[in-house]
C-alpha cells in the first residue's frame, strides 16, 4: 500500500499549531494510535445508571414506561426473598417492586462488577463510581471485547453481570430475576434494541445500523457535543474521526479514495493547516457568502484551483488542480460557514440552510462541484424538510450518520451539525442537555473523547517518521 506522504500541520481550536510536518498517512484511522484507541474506547465503554435501575425496581416502571407492573395488594407470596433483617423488600412494598439501595451500595457493587468482568488481573478492566453513586463508568478489557466479532460485548456482559450480582447481593430468588433483568437490559429481548435499559452504550444495537460501517456513524450529534463539552472544533474533530473510522469499515478508504477521505478528515475535522480557523477569522464579521469568498480565495492562494477561462462579462470559470484537496477545502469552508452563521444566531436550527446554500454558492461562484461532489446540496434540502419544515421531525442534534437524510454525506455532514449544536444557546427543543446530559457527564470524563484534536496530533507526531 502506498503511503500518503504529503505533509500537513495540525492546529488546535485556538489557532495555534499542535504538530508540524505530519504525513497525511499519520492521521488515518488505520495508522493513528489515538484514533484506534478512540474506536477501542467506544467499543469497550458503557455506563450503568444505578439511580435509574433503583427507581425502576422501586416503582415498577421499567423500560421508559413501556412496561409497568402495578402493586398488587394482599398477596402473601412476594416471590422475592427478604435479605437478613427483612429490608428487601420492606413489608410495605407490594408485589413486583423492590427497594434496593443500589446508589448507596455503589462502591460494593462496583467491586463486584469488576470481579465479574475481569478476565485476568490488571487486564485493563475499569469500573469507576461517578455522580455520587448514581452512575458507574465501565470499560471492559481488550481481551474480553475482542473475543467475539461484535462490538456489543461491553453492553451485554455488563448488563448480565449487574443482573447476576444484584440477585446475589440482595439474596433475591428467581421470581425477581425477570424484573432485575429488565431494569438493566430494558426491553431486550422483546425488542432487538435495549430500549429503556440502564446500561448505556454510545453504540446502538447492531440491528439498528443501516449497514456495514455505520456503528460509529450511528451516534447522534448531541451525544458528541455533550461528550466534548460543547467545544466546537473538538466536537467537529470527534465527529469527523468517527466518520473516518466508518469509511474504513465501509471500504470507502481504499485505493484512489484513501486520499479523498483522509483530506476531508484532516482539513475539516482536524483543522489541518489551520484552514477552518483562518476562514472563520477572515469572514467572522460577515455571513455565508463571505465564507464562500474566503474559501475560494484560500484555494486560489494555495494553488488548489485556478482560473480556466474568463467570460466577456467577467465571470470566471475555475478548474481544480487537485480535486480531492478542493473537496477538502470546501468541506472545511462548510464548517467555517456554519460557525459564522449559526454562531451569530446562537441557534443550531439553520444548519441545514447553511449546508444547502454554502454549497449552492460555491457552485455558482466557481463552476466547480460542492462538498461531496453532489451530496452536500441534496442533504441540505432533505435535512431542512426533516428537521424543521413540513415534517418537523426534530432538532438538528438528534441526527446521526445513520439517519435516512444524512447517511449519504459520508464524512462531512454530521461534523457541521456538531459545530452548530455546540454553538446553540439553548434554542433547540431536543438539545444535548435534554437528550445527552448523562452521556456528557460520563463519557466527557474520558480525555480522548473530550479532546481528540490534541491526542490525534500527538499520536501522529510519534509515528510520523514511519512514513
Amino acid at each position: 500500500m502506498a503511503y500518503l506522504t504529503e505533509k500537513i500541520d495540525l492546529y488546535g481550536d485556538n489557532g495555534k499549531v499542535l504538530e508540524s510536518d505530519i504525513p497525511l498517512e499519520a492521521v488515518t484511522p488505520v495508522q493513528n494510535p489515538a484514533v484506534r484507541e478512540l474506536a477501542s474506547i467506544f467499543k469497550r465503554s458503557v455506563a450503568v445508571n444505578l439511580g435509574g435501575a433503583q427507581k425502576a425496581l422501586s416503582t415498577g416502571h421499567y423500560a421508559n414506561e413501556y412496561i409497568h407492573f402495578p402493586d398488587i395488594p394482599n398477596k402473601d407470596k412476594l416471590g422475592i426473598k427478604s435479605s437478613p433483617g427483612g429490608k428487601y423488600p420492606p413489608k410495605s412494598v407490594k408485589v413486583r417492586t423492590m427497594d434496593l439501595p443500589l446508589v448507596d451500595d455503589a462502591d460494593d457493587i462496583a467491586a463486584r462488577l469488576k470481579e465479574r468482568l475481569q478476565v485476568n488481573p490488571d487486564d485493563g478492566t475499569e469500573v469507576r463510581v461517578m455522580k455520587k453513586g448514581n452512575v458507574l463508568y465501565v470499560k471492559i478489557s481488550e481481551q474480553l471485547a475482542n473475543t467475539g466479532v461484535e462490538y456489543t460485548t461491553a453492553l451485554t456482559t455488563t448488563a448480565q453481570a449487574m443482573t447476576d450480582l444484584v440477585m446475589e447481593k440482595y439474596d433475591l430468588d428467581f421470581h425477581a430475576s425477570p424484573l432485575v433483568h429488565c431494569a438493566f437490559y430494558g426491553r431486550y429481548p422483546q425488542t432487538y434494541e435495549f430500549m429503556g435499559g440502564n446500561v448505556i452504550s454510545l453504540l446502538a444495537a447492531s440491528c439498528a445500523n443501516e449497514g456495514p460501517g455505520f456503528a460509529m456513524r450511528n451516534i447522534m450529534a448531541n451525544h458528541i457535543v455533550a461528550a466534548t463539552r460543547k467545544r466546537t472544533l473538538e466536537a467537529v474533530a470527534l465527529s469527523s474521526t468517527l466518520e473516518a473510522i466508518g469509511h474504513v469499515e465501509m471500504g470507502d478508504a481504499i485505493g484512489r479514495w484513501r486520499r479523498w477521505q483522509a483530506l476531508v478528515h484532516a482539513c475539516q475535522g482536524l483543522n489541518a493547516n489551520n484552514v477552518v480557523y483562518d476562514l472563520v477569522k477572515e469572514a467572522g464579521h460577515g455571513c455565508t457568502g463571505d465564507v464562500v469568498a474566503a474559501t475560494v480565495g484560500r484555494a486560489l492562494e494555495d494553488g488548489i484551483i485556478s482560473v480556466k477561462k474568463t467570460l466577456p462579462s467577467g465571470y470566471k470559470f475555475y478548474t481544480a488542480n487537485d480535486p480531492s484537496m478542493w473537496n477538502a477545502y470546501v468541506c472545511a469552508g462548510l464548517v467555517a460557514a456554519v460557525i459564522v452563521n449559526q454562531g451569530a444566531a446562537r441557534a443550531a436550527q439553520g444548519v441545514s440552510s447553511t449546508l444547502l446554500y454554502f454549497n449552492d454558492l460555491i457552485e455558482h461562484e466557481t463552476g466547480l462541484p460542492h462538498a461531496g461532489y453532489g451530496d452536500g446540496m441534496g442533504n441540505g434540502v432533505s435535512f431542512s424538510f426533516f428537521s424543521h419544515a413540513i415534517y418537523g421531525g426534530g432538532s438538528p442534534g438528534i441526527f446521526s450518520g445513520n439517519h435516512i437524510v444524512t447517511r449519504h454525506s459520508k464524512g462531512f455532514a454530521i461534523p457541521v451539525i456538531a459545530a452548530a449544536v455546540s454553538l446553540d444557546s439553548g434554542t433547540a427543543v431536543y438539545g444535548p442537555e435534554a437528550t445527552s446530559g448523562l452521556v456528557g457527564d460520563i463519557f466527557g470524563e474520558v480525555d480522548l473523547i473530550r479532546r481528540p484534536m490534541e491526542a490525534i496530533a500527538s499520536a501522529a507526531a510519534e509515528i510520523k517518521d514511519k512514513f
